[in-house]
């Protein structure tokens, strides 16, 4: 008996080859050819512009080739399931793939049935999916929901023949673990506004209700009454009745209701009309060095909302960082209006919104099988608490005290392979390895390619090495070649708009050849990374597709840098670091050695100038001498170790033996 959703896969994909009229004996040859590639590199050597052209009939060969190389089982298993612990985070690199963004074309939206067939092009362990629930706004990061799945990520042809939407989802977990690939999501302790989260249990939000003429608190209330609970529940009244009320219209038991999404869909905007008629409105998340809660102000009448304001831990003004369109859950209660609390009137954990929040990651494991969770919005989570058990916050912000119930409660029922990595643009892995993160983000991408970035590159790994010396469970910091808020114009760090092609290159080359032994670094990449295209700050933030460049020379180099580092990997998981060797601030080169000879690792980090030459000077003599340029994959044996040119951002391996 087969698994449901790979035969239903199969019988939809050539029905509608046939639909179309497309010659069958075509897409078996491609098929087949698909197949044999992958056999012969354990990859598929395409950009994804042209995997996503081919027919999904075509993959079947692949499809049935990995089922039966896994045994024809009844259900797909993780590569890592069942493991000790979650070490394997620290030996994984992973990807990122907003799936909406993965259109055919920047005005046609993916689906994960199409987003699958890129799998076996990517050179990576794991993949971050990004939030890929009915959002608001069409920013994917302000979640409505952790149950309905947005119709934007969703294949129509294959919904309409019968593949639900968790069925979906299933799928392109289940090949990515054919794969050997782990699979993980964001988790984000937020939801929009007027998510139907919020809508559908009140009680884990922070509730206002202006007054008809908008221009005071219902009541003439000030904030800090309305926020006792008594007046809380009032409210959460109000919001229940006005959705029941919607529902009974819809006939719906409530709006998350599996197999009614157009009638959802409805009944959750026709709420939302309601409560903000009736002037009810959630309280939205605090800025980043927010204090205590956002101070309601005053509303806007032409804009009909209500303004807040954002004072820092300062006592600044930070409303051009606040996130209007996303409210917190209410982790905590007893919190002051701008203002940091103090230990003496602590924050209170409501520990009713913490078993819901701790609860989202198991659900989606039984539906889904992640292997790991991500969190978004942890990066200050420790310089945000006011006691150093990090249990009570200076803000809305989730603390560490929740981070580790959430993670514990992910890695219970004897699940302790679950993997947590945290969106910590630091490189404080000790304190957060405490709760239970395997991985931080890093801050590399912040950094230009320099001197410096190389120097504390390498600073870091024998950080990393000390901290996985210790007996328990590794943890990394992953190096990330692109991040997907690189676009953001506040950072405004897009590598490939940067640097151009070698530039990613050498992000890359980085990534993969910095470390050694137990402080080989974790790569981070995005979706698009291998074949030039950017564009997915914008997919995150708006229904388009990145418009794929399909840029061959990025392509090869990605795939024989990749090759380079797979050849070369045993020799690393067992070198030693031995020295580091500046040349002028043009270029630099780190040696390491094992029990083969030395590896010597050369690159320029100017991005348009030449260095003449580079002399390995440190080695005297030597038996033999090959060099490798991880771009091409060309290499050649050397009778002096001295490269007479390195073109911009270009760089070379040397293998020696002594």
């Amino acid at each position: 008996m087969g698994i449901k959703h790979f035969d239903k896969f199969f019988a939809v994909a050539e029905k509608l080859a046939l639909k179309k009229k497309k010659n069958i004996e075509e897409l078996d040859v491609i098929g087949r050819r698909l197949l044999e590639d992958y056999k012969a590199c354990g990859h598929i050597v395409m950009m994804p512009h042209d995997i996503l052209k081919i027919d999904n009939y075509s993959f079947i060969p692949l499809l049935k080739h990995l089922l039966e190389k896994a045994g024809n089982p009844d259900k797909i298993l993780s590569p890592v399931e069942g493991q000790a612990d979650s070490s394997w985070m620290a030996d994984s690199s992973f990807c990122f793939i907003n799936i909406r963004g993965t259109g055919i074309s920047p005005s046609v939206h993916g689906d994960f049935i199409n987003a699958a067939k890129l799998l076996p092009a990517l050179r990576v362990d794991a993949i971050h999916l990004a939030p890929f629930f009915e959002c608001a706004l069409e920013i994917i990061y302000g979640v409505d929901s952790v149950t309905v799945i947005d119709e934007n990520t969703l294949n129509p042809d294959f919904l309409k023949a019968g593949m639900k939407a968790d069925d979906q989802v299933r799928f392109f977990t289940d090949v990515a673990h054919l794969l050997k690939m782990t699979v993980g999501f964001d988790i984000e302790p937020h939801t929009s506004q007027f998510s139907r989260i919020a809508i559908e249990h009140p009680e884990y939000f922070r509730w206002l209700k202006l007054s008809k003429s908008r221009e005071e608190l219902d009541g003439k209330l000030t904030q800090k009454e309305m926020l006792t609970e008594k007046e809380q529940v009032k409210i959460r009244e109000q919001v229940k009745t006005h959705r029941d009320k919607v529902l009974k219209k819809y006939g719906l038991k409530n709006l998350e209701q599996p197999g009614k999404d157009p009638e959802t869909k409805k009944a959750h905007y026709e709420t939302i009309d309601e409560l903000i008629a009736a002037g009810i409105w959630t309280i939205p998340s605090h800025t980043w060095k927010g204090a205590g809660l956002p101070e309601y102000s005053h509303y806007v009448e032409d804009q009909e909302f209500p303004e807040f304001k954002y004072l820092s831990t300062d006592g600044e003004d930070h409303r051009e960082h606040a996130f209007g369109t996303l409210t917190p859950f209410r982790f905590y209660d007893n919190i002051p209006l701008n203002r940091v609390p103090k230990e003496t009137e602590a924050p209170v954990p409501n520990e009713e919104t913490i078993k819901y929040f701790t609860g989202i990651f198991p659900a989606l494991y039984k539906k889904f099988r992640f292997d790991y969770l991500r969190f978004d919005y942890v990066d200050h989570v420790w310089d945000s608490i006011i006691d150093k058990a990090g249990k009570f916050p200076i803000s809305d912000r989730i603390t560490p005290y929740v981070l580790k119930k959430t993670i514990s409660k992910a890695r219970s029922g004897g699940k302790k392979y679950i993997g947590a990595m945290a969106e910590r643009m630091g490189t404080d892995i000790n304190i957060y390895k405490k709760v239970g993160f395997d991985l931080l983000l890093g801050d590399d991408i912040l950094r230009p390619i320099n001197l410096s970035l190389i120097k504390d590159t390498l600073r870091l790994n024998k950080k990393i090495e000390k901290l996985n010396s210790k007996k328990g469970r590794k943890v990394n910091i992953q190096f990330a070649v692109d991040t997907h808020d690189s676009g953001h114009p506040l950072f405004n760090a897009t590598p490939m708009l940067l640097y151009g092609a070698k530039g990613v290159g050498l992000r890359m080359f980085i990534a993969r050849f910095s470390g050694w032994g137990s402080a080989i670094r974790s790569k981070y990449e995005l979706i698009g990374n291998h074949d030039g295209t950017t564009g997915l700050y914008l997919a995150n933030n708006k229904n388009v597709s990145v418009e794929w460049k399909s840029d061959k020379e990025m392509n090869d180099m990605y795939h024989h840098l990749e090759d380079t580092y797979a050849r070369l990997l045993p020799r690393l998981k067992k070198a030693e670091f031995v020295s580091f060797t500046p040349i002028q601030r043009k270029a630099a080169y780190w040696t390491m050695k094992d029990d083969e000879g030395l590896m010597v690792f050369v690159v320029n980090l100017t991005q348009h100038a030449n260095v003449p030459a580079v002399l390995i000077k440190e080695v005297k003599i030597f038996k033999s001498a090959k060099i490798i340029n991880p771009f091409t994959a060309q290499h050649r044996m050397m009778s002096h170790l001295l490269i007479n040119e390195l073109q911009p951002h270009e760089c070379r391996i040397i293998l020696i033996q002594v």
